[in-house]
């Protein structure tokens, strides 16, 4: 398996990290894994209107709290460690955007020009991929 292309963190604390692979003017996938309880006290997150704002984004929208609400999610199986999980999409199969709620986290993958069925994710050490400063 090769080194993610780029990395991102979305803040100081490593609540949300995302590892991204493939060219980022074309074919692409992120992959990320938001902690569901952060460690800001009182802190919640909307993940339909992150992740559906995220999707918006790359077409160059500015959805509101309600369009991200109102889109239309699909289910679908991507595969984790080569098992078959159930996530909830919005897209196409050119640009999508897939999440799971488990326990502690939600997963995510955004992708475009990547297929959902060539996905199979597989758990990594984000240590391995951050750097200090």
């Amino acid at each position: 398996m090769s080194k993610p292309t780029w990395v991102a963190q979305h803040d100081e604390l490593p609540s949300h990290v995302v590892l991204g692979h493939g060219d980022p003017e074309s074919r692409w996938a992120k992959v990320g894994v938001l902690l569901r309880e952060s460690n800001h006290p009182g802190a919640s997150v909307d993940v339909v209107d992150t992740l559906a704002g995220m999707h918006g984004a790359e077409e160059g929208l500015h959805l509101t709290l309600e369009q991200t609400h109102g889109m239309k999610w699909a289910d679908v199986d991507l595969a984790v460690e080569g098992v078959p999980r159930r996530f909830r999409m919005i897209g196409d199969e050119q640009h999508w955007l897939a999440y799971r709620e488990d326990e502690e986290t939600w997963l995510f993958v955004h992708a475009r020009g990547i297929p959902p069925r060539s996905i199979d994710l597989v758990r990594v050490d984000p240590r391995d991929y951050l750097t200090d400063g």
